[in-house]
């Protein structure tokens, strides 16, 4: 995977086979998922629902697995994953919303707490920085 070949990482791959760190006994890794990037793959998104896809962990972070695997040169023992549904869920959808079902159909949209607005904007500013 790309991982293996950026700079930074070949640098850290570098360090860990050399011995200089030391003996490694623990990785904490990181796989921040952004709330537009959460919301339109893994609530709402192709990935919503294991029994059609797969849990987040494999679909998200394989490839941070994979390099974790590949810079220790041997097999994960172990691997952790947690988080929650704190927010997409149906006691907390806003009274405003009425009877709609997707965020599309919204009648709030175009306020601050409009999802699909709020991820049509981070769309256009990405696309801007690209341009």
């Amino acid at each position: 995977h790309v991982m293996r070949y950026t700079t930074h990482c070949l640098k850290i791959k570098e360090l860990v086979s050399s011995g200089k760190l030391g003996k490694v006994v623990s990785i904490q890794h990181l796989e921040p998922v952004g709330y537009f990037h959460a919301a339109h793959s893994y609530v709402r998104g192709n990935w919503r629902r294991q029994d059609q896809a797969t849990f987040k962990l494999m679909a998200k972070s394989c490839h941070d697995i994979d390099y974790i695997r590949h810079l220790m040169n041997k097999k994960c023992t172990r691997v952790s994953s947690f988080g929650s549904l704190n927010h997409f869920r149906k006691e907390s959808k806003p009274k405003e919303a009425g009877s709609a079902t997707r965020c599309l159909d919204c009648p709030i949209m175009g306020s601050s707490v409009s999802f699909a607005d709020i991820r049509k904007t981070t769309i256009e500013f990405v696309l801007m920085t690209w341009i």
